[in-house]
């Protein structure tokens, strides 16, 4: 069988306490696929040193093959893209995969060129719809084929819809979600009280996250015997806990922290209803763990990933605003304990069938394995004396860290030098 034989290396971005969809997956995929028999090994670019690199830490500790190219603070010429696609040609040179996996990471996707041309085929991962990752699209399926993947896998049927549209050269474009753990045993649940809950990235942009904790405050106080739990970290925790403490004082709101992935479907077990109230999303992993602990899914009507898991009365309740809807979704389901439990049934019998890691493995080697049959006879390859890349593209001024000139970089570093003795 492939997987027996099959060596995949994966590579990703890192830092000090890095979490969500792409971390996630990252810490996930590889132990599940190391029970299948693959050789794994990762690559990390971090914006950190090795001790704060969340991904590579875990990893490491799991006994997986890891190595990060840390970030130096002062040495701006080690922190090109350039240099990190140099970086990245040289460790897959020292040690060849089958498969080359770049998570949405930008030197792992510009040097991918040289990896595929050495009969490695080369995949990205999309996992989601905003700006940032729409120059995915316009980098590795449109623009060059020399620097098209070899496949693209998106976790979500949307967002390989959007990307139809913009592939010339006919790369191979898969859904594969980033899939959960399903819990083999589940207690049976008591709904007083009934418990609410969110957890994930505690920011504004997509999650909306100042709205979802004034929701909760005002559906905890409106809807008798409910209570709400927030877990996560981000920029907005201030402002959720001045919520907490303001709107929804003496009410049953509460935050609880941040939770690890490892730990926190043991923090769902006792909870109810998984509630996801953004903007955007692409396919939530959160969402599938907790559906996956038979939570019902109480979600806003997104165009983007949500209602691929959740089906308006059959796996949750989709709801049309954060107001008096959402407020009435709760209301039925403290009130209607049979619709309550058929939810939870047919929430994890979905996940169960549909995004189950097993089910994620099995895609994915099915995939890798057509690659490979496809693929020219792997060769090694010479890194380039000089890394020659496209244009910056414009959606990612200030990410994709270009080599400056001789003479700007001095100045630069004359003035960081500077800056740092005024700080002294």
């Amino acid at each position: 069988m492939i997987s027996s034989k099959l060596k995949i290396t994966i590579c990703s971005h890192d830092g000090k306490n890095y979490f969500g969809g792409p971390y996630e997956w990252v810490k996930r995929f590889g132990p599940a696929l190391k029970k299948t028999g693959v050789e794994v090994s990762f690559l990390f670019f971090s914006d950190h040193q090795h001790k704060d690199s969340s991904t590579f830490n875990y990893l490491s500790e799991l006994g997986f093959n890891c190595k990060l190219l840390p970030h130096h603070s002062f040495l701006q010429y080690k922190d090109t893209t350039e240099a990190r696609v140099r970086w990245c040609l040289k460790e897959v040179k020292q040690n060849p995969p089958d498969i080359f996996i770049a998570n949405s990471s930008i030197p792992a996707l510009f040097a991918g060129k040289w990896i595929k041309a050495s009969g490695i085929p080369v995949i990205g991962v999309l996992h989601t719809d905003d700006e940032r990752f729409q120059w995915m699209q316009e980098e590795f399926l449109s623009a060059s084929k020399e620097f098209s993947l070899s496949a693209l896998v998106c976790v979500s049927k949307l967002l390989k819809d959007k990307v139809a549209i913009r592939n010339p050269f006919r790369v191979p474009v898969e859904v594969i979600s980033c899939g959960t753990p399903v819990p083999s045993h589940l207690k049976p649940k008591c709904l007083s009280p009934l418990k609410l809950v969110y957890a994930g990235k505690l920011t504004e942009d997509a999650k909306q996250i100042s709205l979802l904790t004034k929701a909760f405050c005002k559906v905890v106080r409106e809807v008798k015997g409910v209570e709400a739990y927030i877990y996560g970290d981000g920029p907005a925790k201030e402002d959720v806990l001045a919520i907490i403490a303001q709107e929804g004082k003496d009410l049953p709101v509460y935050y609880k922290g941040f939770v690890s992935s490892a730990d926190i479907q043991d923090r769902m077990t006792d909870k109810h209803i998984i509630v996801l109230l953004s903007d955007y999303e692409g396919l939530p992993i959160i969402l599938m763990e907790a559906m996956a602990c038979g939570l019902v899914p109480v979600c806003l009507s997104i165009r983007s990933g949500i209602p691929e898991l959740v089906k308006d009365g059959e796996t949750g309740l989709l709801v049309h605003d954060r107001d008096e809807d959402f407020i009435s979704a709760i209301e039925r389901l403290a009130e209607h304990a049979v619709l309550f439990h058929a939810l939870s049934i047919n929430a994890r019998h979905f996940v169960t069938q549909h995004h189950s890691m097993e089910v994620v493995v099995k895609k994915w080697l099915t995939l890798c394995e057509s690659l490979i049959q496809a693929a020219s006879p792997k060769r090694s390859f010479s890194i380039p004396l000089k890394i020659k890349l496209p244009p910056v593209n414009k959606r990612l001024k200030g990410i994709d860290q270009r080599k400056p000139s001789l003479p700007r970089y001095v100045i630069r570093q004359i003035v960081r030098f500077r800056n740092l003795l005024k700080r002294l």
